[in-house]
């Protein structure tokens, strides 16, 4: 989602909810992070090595 997309949904948001009314995205299942580096190295086509910190 693009800066403009995401501040378009927000003003979306503000005029089709009511006072004190939370709107949630539905952004489907989640994804680990893990998962996502993995398959932007594998299109790499070159060795990338993961390192796990602490955090």
């Amino acid at each position: 989602m693009t800066v403009e997309e995401a501040a378009t949904l927000v003003l979306q948001a503000a005029a089709i909810g009511s006072p004190g009314e939370v709107l949630i995205l539905d952004m489907g299942s989640p994804v680990r992070i893990d998962d996502v580096a993995r398959r932007l190295i594998a299109r790499a086509n070159r060795p990338i090595e993961v390192v796990y910190t602490g955090l």
